[in-house]
């Protein structure tokens, strides 16, 4: 484990980095993402929108490696070095069913 000072960090990247970087998670969250939108939508084009969302997840799922080395953008660039996305796993999910 890592010793020392830090700030604390909130993210929204995978905790996979800094768990690889010997700090450790003091709590686990969980939360939820909703959609809020302005004036009168086309309900089409919010449709369309979930569908690619889902589709963009069910690809993710598949092949997970081909696309975690885009977590490397949310990071500033004197870290990428120390980085190894391979390892990482798909991150947050999305579900998309109703609340109530």
């Amino acid at each position: 484990m890592r010793q020392g000072t830090g700030r604390s960090v909130c993210s929204v990247v995978p905790i996979t980095s800094p768990s690889n970087s010997g700090f450790r998670k003091v709590i686990d969250t969980t939360f939820m993402i909703g959609t809020m939108i302005m004036a009168i939508p086309i309900r089409r084009t919010c449709a369309n929108s979930s569908v690619a969302l889902r589709k963009a997840q069910r690809d993710i799922d598949l092949r997970p490696e081909l696309y975690t080395h885009y977590y490397k953008n949310e990071f500033p660039d004197r870290f990428h070095k120390a980085m190894d996305t391979r390892r990482w796993g798909p991150g947050e999910r999305l579900v998309f069913e109703p609340y109530y």
